[in-house]
């Protein structure tokens, strides 16, 4: 049985999740706000986020992802996740993904973390690729990604079907050789 990585950040551990972090989960899954532009339908029970979180669990198995929740160091609830998806090994890319309870919304926090997961994916798994895709409305998650030292490579065009419509969606990726020179 392969262990989970845990990370740290100056204020920060990425952790594996827990069944018993499911209500932490839901508390700011069941707000529109958070999945206005995530691929998920607002959360309408508690038994929805232990789901997720077997969801992620199993991928996690599978060797085709991995999603951390974010603590506090001096606090173990969960406040957001990220992680990879859409993993490719002979590639050697994923995707990265992302998500925060609004309580602590443009607080630097997933700038942080997200700069310690792109360092584990680079140094650690040995990526090529780190890509993201979101909806090209979503200002603070470009500020976000910009800041990491992504780059938008375009957008694609009605390329998610979310919610019962076909969405677009802007691409952006760093290389390793990118990562590097940062």
């Amino acid at each position: 049985m392969k262990s989970f990585p845990v990370l740290f950040t100056e204020r920060f551990q990425l952790r594996q999740l827990r069944l018993q972090d499911h209500l932490a989960i839901f508390e700011y899954f069941s707000q529109d706000e958070v999945t206005e532009y995530y691929d998920l339908e607002t959360l309408s029970s508690p038994e929805q986020a232990k789901q997720l979180i077997i969801a992620w669990e199993q991928r996690w198995q599978r060797d085709d992802s991995i999603r951390w929740g974010i603590c506090y160091k001096d606090n173990p609830k969960v406040i957001g996740t990220i992680g990879f998806h859409n993993w490719s090994a002979f590639h050697l890319r994923a995707e990265v993904g992302y998500e925060l309870s609004p309580l602590f919304w443009r607080q630097g926090i997933m700038s942080e973390c997200l700069k310690e997961v792109l360092r584990y994916g680079f140094v650690e798994l040995g990526f090529n690729r780190i890509e993201a895709m979101i909806d090209p409305d979503n200002l603070s998650s470009r500020k976000l990604l910009e800041k990491a030292g992504m780059r938008e490579e375009g957008l694609l065009r009605e390329y998610l079907f979310e919610k019962g419509v076909f969405v677009d969606a802007a691409m952006f990726s760093i290389l390793q050789r990118e990562y590097e020179c940062s």
